[in-house]
């Protein structure tokens, strides 16, 4: 069956069913979901008995903690190795290098911080903070320092110091750099943000991005999306 026919028959089985009974079912339900979803039943769960709200001085807490790790990052304390490796492709009869970007600990540490704590703004529906975090990550310039190939070089040197950005080293960071993009895309669009298509496009421009993996992102719907994705279908054909 597909998910429509399933969330159908979900209804007409709960209908008439005694609030024990609802509970008993919640209970046993958390007991297979997998752990990546822990927060956000919690979330949906409190968003019903009210009391999901953050308070300004635990955002500004988080958004302090946050804040004071990346000025490390921008002062270059904290930055990315990488080192590079042989293509096997050639031009002018010498082979061609690429690079292999990692974030150290610390900065594998604070990266994965501040995407936790993003993605709980998104769940406790705090978007315009969700979206600041979220800009960190994306928008920051990186210090990153090129060291020998560990397969062949066990030393120290640091052989050069360069700025790169946060997808020169998406393969090796411990989130996916597309689901950041549709936590985004998602806190934009049921977030107060003005010219909602517009600014989704700021972030992902022509990228082979489906926004409709949004829909189960956070814990609120999307009133008409189908509405709005046929809108920006038509707005990025405008665009190209």
């Amino acid at each position: 069956m597909d998910k429509k026919e399933f969330i159908k028959q979900v209804k007409e089985n709960i209908e008439d069913i005694s609030l024990e009974d609802m509970k008993n079912i919640i209970i046993k339900f958390s007991n297979k979901i997998p752990s990546s979803l822990w927060k956000v039943m919690l979330s949906i769960i409190k968003d019903v008995n009210g009391t999901l709200k953050m308070s300004l001085e635990e955002i500004d807490l988080l958004k302090k903690e946050i804040y004071d790790k990346f000025d490390e990052i921008k002062n270059g304390e904290v930055c990315f190795n990488c080192y590079s490796y042989e293509t096997g492709t050639y031009s002018y009869y010498e082979e061609d290098l690429d690079y292999h970007y990692y974030p150290t600990n610390e900065m594998d540490n604070i990266l994965n911080r501040t995407y936790e704590v993003a993605v709980s703004f998104v769940l406790h529906k705090e978007y315009s903070h969700a979206i600041e975090m979220f800009n960190l990550i994306l928008y920051t310039d990186y210090s990153c320092e090129e060291v020998g190939n560990p397969e062949f070089d066990n030393s120290d040197e640091v052989y050069d110091t360069f700025d790169i950005n946060i997808k020169d080293a998406r393969e090796s960071l411990d989130f996916n750099l597309d689901t950041l993009y549709y936590y985004v895309i998602y806190s934009i669009i049921r977030g107060n943000t003005a010219n909602k298509k517009e600014k989704i496009y700021e972030y992902i421009g022509s990228k082979n991005l489906d926004i409709r993996n949004v829909i189960n992102i956070g814990i609120e719907e999307i009133n008409n999306f189908d509405k709005f994705y046929e809108e920006w279908l038509d707005f990025l054909s405008k665009k190209k």
